[in-house]
């Protein structure tokens, strides 16, 4: 099979088979050789600018059944003081130290981590820290670095954990979305009475589908046995109203953080998967878009008509 390449037929060209002389109309293109090498080599240089301008999405794992039971046997902690915990797991490194960012050299010193809570008296931010050392949550260490001696606070790693290589032995994780929890704290659009009660479902966030459900473990949807909005609330020991005002308040860029999906008249909770999310990878758009939906009518077009001028030799349009 060859290319029958006429040159005194300008741009006539086609694909034959050189042994019947069969015209092959099938083909969509085709290059020669130099043509193929040039395509791979600016396909390469795409890939290349492209991985150059994509920034790894920086995300904090959570043993489910973890967490779980550390929840359930602890009573030191409020939903607001979950919340605050939910902010603080979004500064932690690959070694679980706090650090305001991936590239700091230094912890996080209190100061910096009172201002980054938002908490206003010290006496508030040395009781979160005391209740979360009490919980096992939060640890107080001390770290040489540049010839100094300083504090740094730390995460207890077997829960929350950073990296590829850590959490072994931890089945059921879930990812927390570090800078997406920032910015919707930062901006105003979560309490930390929300993000608290976002951090205590976790638990119970389903594999395939993100909703709240008793079985985590099941990958099949279908078989995916959804928690009712009044059963959480009372797993949760709140009132309904509570939880519902909570999830309808908390937003994040413009985006729900909670969702409510139903069926016949059980109402189930979704959460956005640009939020907590548990599979591998970033949520594609099919997995939030009905969280950036928005319910209206559109607005009327108004219809205006030109009106036309008279003078003494007719009418002009």
């Amino acid at each position: 099979m060859g290319i029958n390449n006429n040159t005194n037929k300008g741009t006539n060209l086609a694909l034959v088979n050189t042994e019947t002389g069969e015209i092959i109309s099938d083909v969509a293109n085709y290059r020669t050789v130099a043509q193929q090498k040039a395509y791979h080599q600016l396909k390469h240089k795409e890939t290349q600018l492209a991985s150059a301008d994509t920034k790894p999405e920086q995300f904090i794992f959570a043993g489910m059944q973890e967490l779980k039971e550390r929840l359930e046997n602890m009573t030191e902690l409020t939903f607001r003081q979950l919340g605050y915990l939910a902010v603080i797991s979004t500064y932690a490194g690959y070694d679980g130290i706090l650090k305001l960012t991936d590239q700091s050299n230094v912890p996080m010193n209190k100061a910096e981590l009172k201002e980054a809570l938002k908490i206003g008296k010290d006496q508030t931010l040395n009781e979160l820290i005391k209740d979360l050392k009490t919980a096992g949550f939060l640890t107080e260490i001390t770290v040489d670095k540049y010839g100094q001696r300083r504090t740094a606070f730390l995460l207890d790693t077997s829960i929350l954990f950073r990296g590829a290589g850590a959490g072994n032995g931890v089945n059921e994780k879930a990812k927390l979305w570090q800078a997406n929890i920032q910015q919707a704290f930062n901006d105003g659009t979560v309490t930390v009475y929300n993000l608290g009660l976002l951090f205590a479902i976790i638990p119970y966030l389903s594999y395939e589908s993100n909703i709240l459900a008793y079985d985590v473990m099941e990958r099949e949807g279908d078989k995916v046995q959804g928690i009712a909005i009044v059963d959480l609330a009372e797993m949760l020991n709140i009132d309904v109203s509570t939880l519902q005002r909570n999830m309808n308040s908390a937003k994040f860029d413009g985006m729900h953080i909670f969702g409510k999906s139903q069926a016949g008249k059980e109402k189930f909770i979704k959460v956005n998967p640009l939020i907590v999310y548990r599979k591998a990878g970033v949520p594609p758009l099919s997995s939030y878009i009905e969280f950036k939906a928005k319910v209206g009518k559109p607005k009327k077009k108004t219809v205006t008509t030109k009106k036309t001028a008279t003078n003494q030799g007719g009418t002009t349009a």
